[in-house]
């Protein structure tokens, strides 16, 4: 009759690991579910760890520095990229083989069974690029 009803169990942990790891955001815009449209990050991935092209002809879409990442090592690869549109309107556009559009943002993607093509509204007015792939990157949480 002295005796606890329930147990209490402390359990102490030698050792912990601890595996931190981060998200990349997606960042919204009309039409944002069409095929062809992936996050920058994984584009990376598919280019530098499996050696796979997302597309012949890239647009890249970020809001911050690893967008610019991403177009480097598709150029390196022999990719095409046809833009890269920064929301940034202070990002320093850096010397590039291609159309580096600041203050910027997609308003839109057409194609019937892919993508064909990327509206972009920005400082330098409105303009269409031809591509088969959108890499998008909105940052890490």
């Amino acid at each position: 009759p002295d005796l606890p009803r329930e147990c209490f169990w402390r359990i102490v942990a030698r050792r912990a690991v601890l595996c931190a790891g981060a998200i990349e955001r997606p960042l919204a815009f009309p039409d944002n579910d069409r095929p062809g449209v992936m996050l920058a990050g994984a584009v990376r991935a598919y280019l530098n760890h499996w050696g796979v092209a997302a597309g012949r002809r890239v647009v890249v879409y970020g809001s911050n520095d690893d967008a610019h990442r991403t177009a480097r090592d598709l150029h390196a690869a022999g990719v095409a990229v046809a833009a890269l549109v920064d929301t940034r309107a202070e990002a320093a556009p850096a010397e590039a083989a291609w159309p580096v559009l600041t203050g910027a943002r997609v308003t839109g993607t057409r194609g019937r069974l892919g993508l064909d093509r990327v509206s972009v509204e920005g400082l330098q007015g409105k303009q269409d690029f031809e591509a088969d792939c959108l890499a998008v990157s909105g940052g890490w949480s």
